[in-house]
């Protein structure tokens, strides 16, 4: 294994205030063993998952923070979609635990009774998408980042769901931590494709920054931040509208001496 992945590693180890002797423990094994091999930066990659796992932590995005290919995103499966699809609530706890909301924090919010909230955990995890710890903690049976649209069942939730964070930025657009732009030109495809290609690298960008932030930052320093964005021909003509029923009373001129 490279020497930029254990570095990361042992970054990682120390934000979330992880000891060597931490990850023993949990691997059951010696906190010799670990240091040595932290020291010689050597190990086959089944012992790096579990002591990614030990710490929290997926290989997947340990690997795609030294700036290799990132993985793609998890799929979910026709019932877990068609699931999720059919109870927006249900949706909801699973995208709110997606984004670290802890079960208590999500019962505090909505003020769940206990049986409502262990109904909706118990949901998602009959669906596999979670399991339930003999302690009510939850583990993600589904990583992030999840890909929502593969399945077309859950368009419509997913549409409504941007649509909402985008008035919710547009009437906060004075404060400060939030952008909303909105512009309308003309110009060439060659231009469009530019700009294609800048929203892609963004995108790209925003993906690396928050893998790098999740590994080596401590999750008291991480908020969530959401980027919508929408480029393409603008049909004008499906934008506006103009009804015959609408035209106003003309005023008669007024003449002049």
């Amino acid at each position: 294994m490279s020497k930029e992945l254990f570095t990361r590693l042992k970054t990682a180890l120390k934000a979330r205030g992880l000891t060597y002797a931490d990850i023993a423990e949990r691997l059951d094994v010696s906190e010799i063993t670990v240091k040595r091999l932290f020291a010689e930066q050597d190990c086959k990659l089944s012992r790096l998952n579990a002591i990614c796992r030990a710490a929290g932590l997926q290989l997947h995005e340990l690997v795609e923070a030294t700036g290799q290919n990132p993985a793609p995103p998890n799929q979910l499966s026709g019932e877990q979609s068609r699931a999720l699809s059919a109870n927006r609530s249900l949706l909801s706890v699973f995208l709110l635990l997606l984004n670290r909301y802890e079960p208590a924090r999500i019962q505090a919010i909505y003020q769940l009774t206990d049986q409502t909230m262990y109904q909706y955990l118990r949901s998602l995890e009959q669906l596999q998408l979670i399991q339930l710890t003999d302690n009510r903690d939850v583990k993600l049976l589904i990583e992030p980042p999840v890909d929502f649209l593969a399945d077309k069942s859950l368009d419509q939730e997913i549409r409504k769901i941007n649509a909402d964070f985008l008035n919710w930025v547009f009437n906060h657009r004075q404060r400060t931590g939030y952008q909303f732009e909105s512009v309308t030109r003309h110009m060439s495809r060659a231009s469009a494709e530019e700009i294609h290609r800048d929203i892609s690298e963004l995108n790209d960008k925003i993906k690396h920054l928050a893998r790098r932030d999740h590994l080596l930052m401590p999750e008291t320093e991480l908020t969530g931040y959401k980027l919508s964005c929408a480029f393409g021909l603008t049909p004008f003509d499906q934008l506006f509208s103009v009804r015959a029923q609408d035209v106003p009373e003309l005023v008669p001129s007024v003449q002049h001496p």
